[in-house]
């Protein structure tokens, strides 16, 4: 956008609950008729554009009659979901303002995948295929089954594009009321990830499945988010043809969610995401930053496969929003709990009464305090790695005023 990041509002809490107000997300209720992460009535915008899907989607049903059972579809367009989905306000190194949103095609892609996935263990069984693991199934081409996979597939990609369409459009919207006016600068970064495409490689029509990764061909931008509280990119393919014109969707996990709760406790979580605004409770421990790979060791391995041309600072406590759960950081000017007039502080959650702290440019970099009748830190943001960094020997400390920091 056009907003830079010395035009935020000093607040930033009524962002945060207005996106919230237009995008359900999470779930509730097991995912049954409350559920606050679908629509209980949904919007015109959102009833016209799966008008515009529906006649496609009763063809695959027609056939396939399992997958329209009792499925979200209507209910979850235009609706976040759970897991690693996220919508986020981050700053690119030159301080404007970006829109970062991850999610697909939720409950109604989950259902054609499962059903076809199922479908291929059958013909597995048919044909008398033996296969070391059953997750090997596939269903080969010209077979009963191949086409219409291929097909549900496709309405799927074009559902969760305009599921995020549908987003966006919302998320920008509440920003336009309580934000200064501005214009999108740049042409929307929109990519797929866990799909398959038929293209051309090596002079063949051959099938891609891109799982955990995105398109890369020569010229084409992609998104490559990291893992929590540490930076994502913009980046332009290079069209590398032993990759099949591919790089990688984001840090990647390096663990399963249930080794990751094994081995990681509430306060390893609580250390690893210090001084990032996020949720800090046992139901996030699998998204841990520990449970993924280093995204710049990530991206030093991808070298050959894309350029880069931006990385966005994930600074949770300015911009991010989790709508996952987690509170978001609150920015005011106050002179109350002993914190310096004329200084901009935030306010972690559960501790609203208690912390405060600062933030201040400063070379290059974004400082901040976080501090208050319990003690604090000097944090620094570098622009350059995209790393926060602590000073332990700020401890203790209530504020930290500009002028110490600069």
């Amino acid at each position: 956008t056009t907003l830079h990041g010395n035009q935020l509002p000093d607040s930033l809490a009524a962002v945060r609950l207005a996106i919230e107000s237009v995008v359900p997300h999470g779930r509730t209720d097991n995912a049954g008729p409350n559920d606050k992460g679908a629509w209980q009535d949904a919007p015109e915008p959102v009833r016209h554009a799966w008008g515009a899907l529906q006649q496609e989607f009763e063809k695959i049903v027609e056939k396939h009659p399992r997958i329209g059972t009792r499925v979200n579809h209507l209910s979850h367009l235009g609706t976040l979901g759970t897991g690693n989905h996220f919508i986020e306000l981050c700053l690119d190194q030159e301080e404007r303002l970006w829109v970062m949103l991850h999610s697909g095609s939720r409950g109604v892609g989950n259902r054609i995948g499962s059903y076809f996935i199922e479908k291929a263990r059958e013909e597995m069984q048919r044909w008398f295929v033996h296969l070391p693991d059953q997750d090997l199934a596939y269903l080969p081409e010209g077979s009963q089954y191949f086409y219409d996979y291929v097909g549900a597939v496709h309405w799927a990609q074009a559902y969760a594009r305009r599921n995020r369409e549908l987003m966006m459009a919302a998320t920008l919207k509440a920003m336009a009321e309580h934000l200064p006016e501005f214009v999108l600068t740049e042409e929307a970064v929109n990519c797929h990830h866990n799909y398959i495409s038929q293209e051309e490689h090596y002079g063949q029509r051959v099938w891609v499945t891109r799982k955990g990764a995105v398109r890369a061909g020569k010229g084409e931008l992609g998104i490559i988010p990291g893992s929590m509280g540490t930076r994502s990119y913009i980046v332009r393919g290079k069209g590398h043809e032993a990759s099949f014109h591919s790089c990688s969707h984001g840090a990647g996990r390096q663990m399963s969610r249930s080794e990751a709760k094994r081995r990681f406790s509430l306060e390893d979580h609580i250390a690893a995401t210090a001084g990032i605004e996020c949720r800090k409770d046992a139901d996030v421990i699998d998204e841990t930053p520990m449970a993924y790979k280093s995204i710049d060791a990530v991206m030093a391995a991808q070298e050959e496969l894309a350029d880069v041309l931006l990385f966005l600072a994930e600074l949770a406590t300015v911009t991010k929003i989790d709508l996952a759960g987690a509170a978001l950081v609150e920015l005011t000017k106050s002179a109350d709990q002993g914190v310096q007039a004329n200084e901009l502080y935030f306010m972690p959650p559960k501790t609203f009464q208690n912390h405060h702290g600062g933030m201040i440019v400063h070379d290059g970099a974004l400082y901040g305090a976080n501090g208050g009748n319990e003690g604090g830190h000097l944090i620094c943001l570098d622009f350059q790695t995209g790393k926060i960094q602590w000073d332990e020997r700020s401890r203790g400390r209530a504020g930290v005023r500009k002028g110490s920091i600069a």
